[in-house]
């Protein structure tokens, strides 16, 4: 039973409702090194009237819960992004878990 992916190549769009003025978007790109996937994104956040850019790097490892191909992927995740706001630039580091759906 395979329990790991061997990731080659990842896109990733995201979006999310910070809060009801409040939302976020990013696309990143990664590459597959062993079982870990090292990434790169950009996007910005659109918070309490502020616009904020930000580029960031991105570190997981995605497993496969059932040990089949074609299956949806479970990736456990941690990220570092630096925005860039008018008051200067602010870090932000995040982790969690998404869950992905094979498309080639």
């Amino acid at each position: 039973v395979k329990t790991f992916e061997k990731p080659s190549l990842g896109v990733v769009l995201e979006g999310a409702v910070i809060s009801p003025e409040g939302w976020s978007t990013r696309l990143g790109v990664s590459k597959g090194i062993g079982p870990a996937s090292l990434g790169v994104g950009t996007g910005i956040v659109r918070a309490g009237g502020d616009t904020i850019p930000f580029v960031g790097l991105d570190l997981s490892v995605r497993a496969t819960p059932t040990g089949v191909h074609r299956t949806p992927v479970i990736e456990v995740y941690a990220r570092a992004d630096l925005g860039f706001a008018d008051a200067g630039r602010t870090g932000t580091f995040l982790g969690g878990v998404r869950v992905l759906l094979d498309l080639l």
